[in-house]
């Protein structure tokens, strides 16, 4: 079997106060994944005199940068005003990344950065992270 690529199909959360929700990311648009963790700093000049490597180990949070559609004629239930809230709430929101090869990844996190919706494409390009890792549990 070959290395199946291709997009997100579906991205839900499950908020505490906010509620649920789903979006539909865009169809053959780019995702990035990054599932978290701890990782080692590169450093050429990490190195011991007697010779033996320093390796400097951090925690890092989880990210998907994608791109979602949304309905201007419907903003707050479809992308743009509930994508603005859950950023401004201090309470992270568990979500559920789907890929079309039908792998599920989830964590609990936020929508960051900027959240701008371009209404001549109907799109919210948007990032989220997150505590702690993403898991894959399908």
């Amino acid at each position: 079997m070959g290395y199946i690529g291709g997009q997100l199909t579906q991205i839900t959360f499950n908020h505490p106060t906010l509620g649920t929700g789903t979006f539909a990311p865009k169809s053959s648009d780019d995702s990035t994944i990054n599932l978290g963790g701890i990782r080692s700093d590169s450093g050429v000049t990490d190195i011991a005199g007697d010779g033996t490597a320093i390796r400097k180990m951090n925690l890092h949070r989880w990210m998907v940068d994608t791109t979602v559609a949304f309905d201007s004629t419907a903003m707050a239930k479809s992308g743009l005003s509930i994508l603005s809230a859950l950023a401004a709430d201090a309470k992270e929101a568990v979500w559920k990344f789907t890929h079309i090869s039908g792998s599920v990844y989830s964590g609990s996190g936020f929508p960051v950065d900027v959240v701008d919706g371009n209404l001549g494409t109907a799109t919210i390009k948007i990032k989220f992270e997150g505590s702690n890792s993403l898991q894959e549990i399908i």
